[in-house]
C-alpha cells in the first residue's frame, strides 16, 4: 500500500503521475485518458508546485499511480487500488474500491487489432499497419499506438486521427535503435486489447560523402572537356570513387562514368555543343550528394557539312537569284558569320562573293543574256569554311520576260475536299513570257472572299484547313506581278461530313493533275515537293513513310531518272539531327528507331540536278517496347551487425522505352528488371 503525505492546493485542470521516485505534470489531452477509462465524471486539477514528497510502503514492484478527481473528489489510483481524498483536499490512506459497474466489462470493448506489421522503416521514423479488430463491439472511434525504446522504462502513446484509419506513422525515433509496437482500438466504451506486441528495429544513419569541391570543366577542343575537382569537405570514410554524370543540354540524353583521382577528360563529343555536368563521390555506404550541376559548351570548328535546300531563281535575262538555308543545326559546329558563294560561266574560272551570317539569298546582277551559270554555297564560322553545296546551273533567257500586263488565268485548278480540309493544286499561265510572282488564293463559304492567302511563284499546290465539315465552299486562284493581279480561276467543293471521313491512307493525288498541260521545261523552276505525305507506324523500331508525287501523272510511263530522299528525326528538339533515306519508290519503311518515341517525316523529289523543296511534315510515334538499358545506380547497402540484410537502391532506366510498370528484384547476385 502507499501512503504519501503531500501538502498541496487544488487548482488548474492537470494530472500528475508518478514514474520512478518522482511525479511528472502532464498536459490536459493525457489527463482525459485516465478519465476516459474509468467512464467516470471527471474533473482533473493540477498539482500545486509544492510537493513535499512520498513514502512508499508497498511492494518494490509498483511503481505508477495516477491521480484523478472523481466526482470532485482527488482519487489516489495505485497498482494495488484507489484512494479517496477527504474534505479538506488532504489525502488519506483508506482504500476504495470502485463499484464494478464503473469499468467496462470486456464484452462491450474491443478485440485486439489484427497483423500489426512496419510497412516502412527508416534511421527516424516507423509506419505500422495493421487490420480491424475481429470483434469491434461498437463502431472503432480511435486507434492508439504505443510505443518503447528497448532499456527505457517508458511507453509513449500516438493516436489516428480518423477513425477509420489503419496506419500511423511514429517519428522522432533514433536510429539502430530497437522499439516495440502495440496497437489499441477504442470504441465508446474505451479501450479494448491490446495486440501483441511488434519489435521494430530502426535504419542506420547512411554516412554518404558530402558534395565535392572547387568543381571545374573547362573545354580544351570541339570533341573534348577537361573536368577536374577537390575531395569532399567531409567524406565519412574513405571515398572509394567519383562518378561523373555528363548530359547533352539540347537533347536530355545522360551518360555516366566511373572514375579515380580527380581529374578526368571527356572525349568523343559533339562539336560546339552544350553539356551539364555533376559529380558526386562514393564510399562503402553509397553515392554522396551531388554537385550542383555546371554547364560547359565545347568549342567551335568549321561547318562538317553544307547549307541546304540551294535554289535558283532566273529573275531576268542579266539577273539569277540564289537562295539557300544554313546547314543543319548539329553540323554547324559554331555561329555562322558568313556565306561564301562561288559562281562561274560555263567553261570559266569561278568568282566568289562573301556575304553577311543573316542572308540567306544574293542576288546576282549584270549577267550576259542567253548564258548559262552555275553556283555553289558554303557556310564560314570563325575556324573556317565548311564544305560546299554541288553546282546548281541556271540559264538566263535571250530576252527579258514581260511585267507591263499582269498574268493570265492559271491553266488549271483542281481541289480534293477532305473532312475539316480541301487540298488544291494548279498549274501556272500558259504564256511562260508574262513574268508570275506569286499567286493569291481565295475561299470561303458561299464565297471566295472570306479569307486570303499569297504563295510564292513556285508554288504548286495547297492545302486549307481548319474548315468545317459538311460545307460548301467557293475557292478562287489568281496569279500577280508588279502590274497587278491577273483573272481568276473558280472551283467549289463540299467539305465531307464527320460520319463519312476519308481514310487518309486512300488519299490519291494523281487524278489533280492526270488534264493538266504539260508546261515548258525551265530549268530554273524547281520541282513540286511530294503531296500526301503519310507516316504510320508498324512496330518499335519501325515506321511505314507514304506518298504522291504530282509532277508525274498517275500510270504515266516515264524513262526519267527521278529518286526521292526521305528524312526523319524525333519531334521533342528542334536541334536533333536529320537521317536520311532514298528510294525510287512512293513508300519506304524506316527501320532502326527507337521505341516509344515520335518522329517527324519529310519527303523531297529529285531529278537530275533539280530537286524539289521539302514537303509537309508528318508524325507518328513508335509502340513501346521492353527497357533495353539496365536501371542506373544500383546500390546494394550491408548494415553493420545485420549479416541477413541489406538496402537496394535503384535510378530508372537512360532507355525505358515506354512506361514502367513494375520491378522485380532478384538475389543472392541482385539485378533489377523492369516490367511492361
Amino acid at each position: 500500500m502507499w501512503m504519501c503525505a503531500p501538502t498541496y492546493e487544488l487548482r488548474q485542470r492537470d494530472l500528475c503521475w508518478r514514474s520512478g521516485d518522482g511525479f511528472e505534470h502532464r498536459r490536459p489531452e493525457e489527463m482525459l485518458f485516465g478519465c476516459d477509462t474509468l467512464k467516470q465524471r471527471c474533473v482533473v486539477n493540477r498539482l500545486d508546485e509544492d510537493w513535499k514528497g512520498c513514502e512508499k510502503a508497498g511492494p518494490e514492484h509498483l511503481h505508477q499511480a495516477y491521480f484523478y478527481v472523481v466526482e470532485e473528489h482527488l482519487l489516489w489510483a495505485c497498482e494495488d487500488g484507489l484512494y479517496w481524498e477527504n474534505s479538506n483536499n488532504k489525502v488519506t490512506n483508506s482504500q476504495l474500491i470502485l463499484p464494478s459497474p464503473a469499468v467496462p466489462s470486456s464484452s462491450v470493448l474491443p478485440s485486439a487489432p489484427r497483423d500489426v506489421v512496419p510497412v516502412l522503416v527508416s534511421s527516424r521514423f516507423v509506419r505500422l499497419s495493421w487490420r480491424p479488430p475481429a470483434e469491434a463491439r461498437g463502431s472503432v472511434q480511435t486507434y492508439t499506438v504505443f510505443f518503447s525504446r528497448d532499456g527505457v522504462n517508458r511507453e509513449r502513446a500516438v493516436n489516428t486521427s480518423q477513425s477509420g484509419t489503419l496506419q500511423l506513422t511514429v517519428g522522432n525515433l533514433k536510429p539502430e535503435e530497437t522499439y516495440t509496437f502495440r496497437v489499441v482500438a477504442y470504441n465508446e466504451w474505451g479501450p479494448g486489447e491490446s495486440s501483441q506486441p511488434v519489435k521494430v528495429a530502426t535504419q542506420p544513419e547512411l554516412q554518404v560523402p558530402g558534395p565535392v569541391e572547387n568543381l571545374r570543366a573547362v573545354s580544351t577542343s570541339p570533341t573534348s572537356i577537361l573536368v577536374s575537382w577537390d575531395p569532399p569537405a567531409y567524406a565519412n570514410g574513405p571515398v572509394q570513387g567519383y562518378r561523373l554524370f555528363c548530359t547533352e543540354t539540347a537533347t536530355g540524353r545522360e551518360q555516366n562514368v566511373e572514375v579515380d583521382g580527380l581529374s578526368y577528360r571527356l572525349e568523343g563529343l559533339k562539336k560546339f555543343t552544350e553539356y551539364t555536368l555533376r559529380f558526386l563521390a562514393y564510399n562503402r555506404y553509397g553515392p554522396g550528394v551531388s554537385t550542383e550541376d555546371v554547364t560547359v559548351t565545347t568549342l567551335s570548328d568549321v561547318p562538317s557539312a553544307m547549307p541546304q535546300n540551294v535554289s535558283l531563281e532566273v529573275v531576268n535575262s542579266r539577273s539569277i537569284k540564289v537562295s539557300w538555308l544554313p546547314p543543319p543545326p548539329g553540323t554547324q559546329n559554331g555561329f555562322i558569320t558568313g556565306y561564301k558563294i562561288r559562281h562561274r560561266k560555263t567553261t570559266r574560272r569561278g568568282e566568289i562573293e562573301t556575304l553577311e551570317p543573316n542572308n540567306l539569298w544574293y542576288l546576282f546582277t549584270g549577267l550576259e543574256k542567253g548564258s548559262q551559270y552555275s553556283f555553289q554555297v558554303a557556310a564560314m564560322t570563325v575556324n573556317g569554311t565548311g564544305p560546299a553545296s554541288d553546282w546548281y546551273t541556271a540559264e538566263t533567257p535571250e530576252n527579258d520576260l514581260d511585267e507591263s500586263q499582269v498574268p493570265d488565268q492559271p491553266s488549271s485548278l483542281h481541289v480534293r475536299p477532305l473532312t475539316t480540309s480541301i487540298v488544291m493544286s494548279w498549274t501556272p499561265p500558259l504564256n511562260p513570257n508574262i513574268v508570275v510572282r506569286g499567286y493569291i488564293i481565295g475561299y470561303g463559304v458561299g464565297s471566295p472572299y472570306a479569307e486570303t492567302v499569297r504563295v510564292d511563284s513556285k508554288q504548286r499546290y495547297y492545302s486549307i484547313e481548319n474548315l468545317e465539315p459538311s460545307s460548301h465552299y467557293v475557292i478562287s486562284l489568281k496569279a500577280f506581278n508588279n502590274a497587278g493581279e491577273g483573272v481568276p480561276l473558280y472551283e467549289s467543293a463540299t467539305t465531307r461530313s464527320m460520319t463519312d471521313p476519308i481514310d487518309p491512307l486512300e488519299v490519291d493525288f494523281y487524278p489533280l493533275l492526270d488534264d493538266f498541260p504539260t508546261s515548258v521545261p525551265d530549268i530554273s523552276t524547281p520541282m513540286l515537293p511530294p503531296v500526301g505525305v503519310q507516316a504510320v507506324a508498324l512496330t518499335h523500331d519501325a515506321v511505314r513513310v507514304i506518298w504522291a508525287d504530282n509532277s508525274v501523272p498517275k500510270n504515266q510511263k516515264t524513262t526519267e531518272v527521278r529518286f526521292y530522299t526521305v528524312r526523319w528525326r524525333t519531334s521533342y528538339s528542334t536541334s536533333a539531327k536529320y537521317k536520311s533515306a532514298d528510294t525510287t519508290a512512293l513508300s519506304h519503311t524506316v527501320i532502326g528507331l527507337k521505341p516509344n518515341t515520335m518522329y517527324e517525316f519529310s519527303v523531297m523529289v529529285t531529278k537530275g540536278r533539280r530537286s524539289s523543296t521539302w514537303s509537309m511534315t508528318a508524325h507518328a510515334t513508335t509502340y513501346e517496347a521492353a527497357p533495353t538499358s539496365a536501371p542506373k545506380d544500383l546500390t546494394v547497402i550491408t548494415r553493420e551487425g545485420k549479416p541477413r540484410a541489406v538496402i537496394v537502391s535503384w535510378q530508372p532506366p537512360l532507355e525505358a522505352n515506354g512506361k514502367i510498370t513494375g520491378k522485380h528484384v532478384h538475389y543472392p547476385v541482385f539485378s533489377v528488371y523492369l516490367l511492361f
